[in-house]
């Protein structure tokens, strides 16, 4: 969400026996019920888990993507070509939103999540599919870029969702479980 749409998230209550515009707004997440807050958080953590599969599972066919592409690792190269199809989603995730987040806040946080992580979709399916390795590099570079961005807005969605240090503790957690999960259950 744009702060614009609801003031700073870190707005409080001015003085006793005033509100604040932000009490008043039944659209704003603060007032929102908790079954809503935890839905909205849960789905987030759930889309940062399963993109972070995607940033890594594909270490572990590593030897038959290289057979399938004609490849190997054992040249005079310094970097084996296998390293290429995770260095290009990790390049991506983290140089794209230095420049997709500022934006998002422009723009709507919602309406770009949305339209972020339809691409992120459609861009996985290239990657099953890549008849080169040069396509499988640029799409899984392109999927890294909208995946970053998603993984990175999450921290933001649970703090402009839950109020307070007390309230953002779990859900934060979550949304770092859910970070460092998906990156880790198929790295192993």
């Amino acid at each position: 969400m744009s702060s614009d749409d609801f003031g700073d998230s870190t707005t409080t209550v001015a003085s006793a026996g005033s509100k604040s515009p932000i009490q008043d707004d039944p659209r704003h997440p603060y007032n929102w019920s908790r079954e809503r807050k935890w839905r909205v958080t849960l789905i987030a953590c759930a889309v940062c888990f399963v993109v972070g599969i995607n940033s890594t599972s594909i270490t572990a066919a590593a030897e038959e993507i290289n057979a399938e592409f004609s490849e190997t690792d054992n040249n005079a190269a310094m970097i084996p070509v296998s390293f290429w199809p995770v260095t290009a989603w990790n390049a991506g995730a983290a140089i794209c939103p230095m420049i997709a987040l500022p934006l998002m806040e422009d723009v709507g946080v919602y309406k770009s999540y949305i339209a972020i992580y339809v691409l992120f979709i459609i861009f996985v399916i290239p990657q099953a599919v890549a008849n080169s390795f040069a396509t499988l590099i640029v799409t899984r570079a392109i999927a890294g870029s909208l995946g970053g961005v998603l993984q990175n807005v999450i921290d933001g969605i649970a703090t402009d969702v839950w109020q307070g240090e007390e309230q953002r503790l779990f859900p934060l957690t979550l949304y770092v479980f859910a970070l460092v999960g998906g990156k880790d259950i198929c790295a192993q």
